[in-house]
């Protein structure tokens, strides 16, 4: 009856970040590396938060060692908590997507075992590449998220990502 709980152990908790790089309005979208299960597909940087690490630490860990950015302040935007959507593996995810942005715009560094090309690209223009419908999602929201007069982004807790 009803959906996984949420104060189960870890083993059953999917924590995960996801960061939308923006310089000068354009968004950063990486290809996932041919040999991966999802290989092909675009999307916005992101992994797994490890055992006791925070996701703000989290975001920044997964943006150097997928980009190769070290510059961008991140900024929480989204935070989800409640029942995976199919295709994760574990039934309860928590996810915390960040914005970053950079200027000038860094060079852009990929570990080939990962991903296979970057590319920064207008957010209008997402739904032209191969990408997760999920993940497409949250990178218009990441991009589109306003910020308040004292330069602050508040943050969305989702219930559902119907709302996206």
């Amino acid at each position: 009856m009803g959906g996984p709980s949420l104060a189960g152990s870890d083993a059953n908790v999917a924590r995960v970040v996801n960061i939308a790089v923006l310089s000068d309005g354009l968004v950063l979208l990486v290809r996932r590396a041919d040999s991966d299960s999802l290989g092909g597909f675009w999307e916005i940087p992101g992994g797994s938060v490890e055992s006791g690490e925070e996701f703000a630490t989290a975001a920044s860990r997964e943006l150097r060692e997928e980009t190769g950015i070290r510059t961008a302040t991140l900024q929480e935007v989204l935070h989800y908590t409640g029942p995976s959507p199919s295709g994760f593996r574990r039934p309860v995810l928590d996810l915390a997507v960040y914005r970053g942005e950079v200027s000038p715009r860094p060079a852009v560094v990929l570990d080939p075992l990962e991903h296979s090309a970057f590319r920064w690209t207008p957010p209008r223009e997402l739904g032209e590449y191969r990408m997760m419908r999920l993940n497409r999602r949250i990178a218009r929201f990441a991009s589109a998220a306003d910020r308040d007069n004292d330069g602050a982004i508040t943050v969305t807790r989702l219930t559902s990502f119907r709302s996206l």
